[in-house]
């Protein structure tokens, strides 16, 4: 249990870490990079709030 609470750790710093670098290009982009830094940042939280919970219960699934 111990490792699945560090790797959802790991996945949430990623996350924080993505968005955070395109965050910069979100505001002072131009054009195409502006389109690019909110199409990351989009998917990166899309990944979170739907991959991760089906991860966690597929772990959950497999450690019983």
């Amino acid at each position: 249990k111990m490792k699945v609470k560090m790797a959802f750790f790991i996945i949430f710093g990623s996350a924080a870490t993505t968005i955070s670098a395109m965050f910069p290009l979100m505001v002072i982009g131009i054009g195409v990079m502006r389109g690019f830094a909110l199409s990351t940042t989009i998917g990166v939280l899309i990944g979170i709030t739907i991959t991760r919970p089906a991860y966690g219960r597929i772990v959950e699934y497999i450690l019983r």
